[in-house]
């Protein structure tokens, strides 16, 4: 009879309880299908408004702008996270490395993609906070 090793068990264990929030990231696919809610914590400053286009900025609600700032806090560069919007179309971010900082600046680039039954809006932009403030703009 095979018995697991107990440290099998305790390191499944501390994976489960490192592992940030419930965002899927991983590379993006085409056939990528939505995924369920971020579960970003009502704790975490949303990202300001005003980071995409017009076309992107009008689908985040508060929620989804937390969502965001948990993958540029989090997310490795060139790791997509994925959630579905509180209107429910499907959000694909992925940030690019950490770059400008000057000072307490700091930044990162960021593709975003909204999918929208067969309609695709991608944008690619620059977000930026200042110390531990919110993401927001480059002003």
């Amino acid at each position: 009879m095979y018995r697991s090793p107990r440290w099998s068990i305790t390191f499944s264990l501390v994976i489960s309880v490192m592992l940030p929030m419930a965002l899927d990231v991983r590379p993006a696919r085409a056939d990528d299908a939505h995924t369920g809610m971020c579960a970003a914590s009502a704790v975490v400053e949303p990202a300001a408004t005003g980071i995409f286009g017009d076309n992107l900025d009008s689908h985040l609600s508060e929620q989804d702008r937390r969502c965001l700032t948990v993958v540029l806090n989090e997310a490795a560069p060139a790791q997509t996270a994925r959630w579905t919007l509180a209107d429910g179309t499907l959000m694909l971010v992925t940030p690019g490395r950490e770059r400008g900082t000057r000072g307490v600046r700091f930044c990162r680039d960021l593709r975003a993609t909204v999918l929208e039954g067969t309609k695709t809006d991608t944008d690619y932009v620059t977000a930026c906070r200042v110390g531990t403030g919110p993401w927001g703009p480059v002003s």
